[in-house]
């Protein structure tokens, strides 16, 4: 019978010459309070096994550890809406499904504001969609009322979570879950800004992986940034993780794309009258 040793910290003792096996167990409050949970496989008798170190978390059934992904997926071949046709034109059909993208905007929740609209067009097209938001109160959604557009849909899921939740990696780990026990097709995550302030921009680009790893479906996530300077600071840890980025300035946007060595310009504006944002090539 193989003798295995868990442990926690660095001391070497006896026995860790008897044992077959050695996992070390580490646990890290880092500044900000959050939480980082590795597991490292030190020793395995008998097998050449480079140094392994992997995030776990402590879910509802149990501790489950959360490898990333060593295998790239078949590039995506479906198109999804972004709910303005002027937009899907110039993008060829829409934004690639499966793929991880960040929409911009200033502190005054525009993005949330035009999100909602796009989640809204695409449960009329029957997609499933989940937006996942952090305020009690999600008065963001009133904009979308205002233009006439119904919220309460079959396809359209909304779910509260509290921010705070966030300094640990099981949340991401329980929304991969949701998301995939869902079916849904589109996952907008909104308030990241409050996100990236409570988990730390660290925390946040390791999570960003970990739910990634943990998608089998393709599932196409939307994290929805009020504020330019906190989307600054996380891209610089994100990097090219993130393959659509919609940058959103009163009247502006700017959209940087996979399919185009350029960023794509165009100018919006409001009108009441058809009820609908209009976006137009800069």
């Amino acid at each position: 019978m193989p003798v295995i040793l868990i442990k926690e910290g660095v001391d070497v003792t006896p026995s860790e010459y008897v044992a077959d096996v050695i996992l070390e167990l580490e646990h890290v409050i880092v500044p900000g309070g959050m939480s980082l949970r590795r597991l490292k496989i030190l020793k395995t008798r008998g097998v050449a096994t480079p140094l392994v170190e992997v995030p776990f978390v402590i879910a509802d059934e149990g501790p489950v550890v959360l490898p990333y992904t060593t295998k790239s997926r078949q590039p995506p071949s479906e198109k999804l809406t972004t709910g303005a046709p002027e937009i899907d034109e110039a993008l060829g059909g829409g934004v690639w499904s499966g793929s991880l993208v960040a929409v911009v905007g200033p502190h005054d929740g525009l993005a949330s504001k035009l999100m909602v609209l796009t989640a809204a067009a695409l449960a009329r097209e029957g997609r499933r969609i989940l937006y996942h938001h952090h305020k009690v109160f999600p008065t963001f959604v009133k904009f979308a009322e205002n233009l006439g557009v119904k919220l309460q849909r079959p396809n359209l899921d909304w779910y509260y979570h509290p921010v705070v939740e966030h300094k640990v990696l099981t949340w991401w780990y329980k929304s991969a879950k949701i998301v995939e026990s869902g079916g849904y097709d589109v996952h907008f995550a909104d308030q990241y800004e409050q996100v990236a302030a409570v988990a730390g921009v660290e925390l946040l680009a390791e999570a960003a992986m970990v739910y990634q790893s943990m998608l089998k479906s393709d599932t196409t996530t939307v994290l929805i940034f009020n504020s330019h300077d906190t989307w600054r600071r996380v891209a610089t840890r994100l990097g090219s993780a993130v393959d659509y980025v919609f940058l959103f300035r009163h009247g502006q946007l700017v959209a940087y794309t996979p399919d185009n060595a350029a960023p794509v310009r165009f100018k919006f504006r409001i009108d009441m009258e058809k009820k609908r944002v209009v976006y137009e090539r800069a």
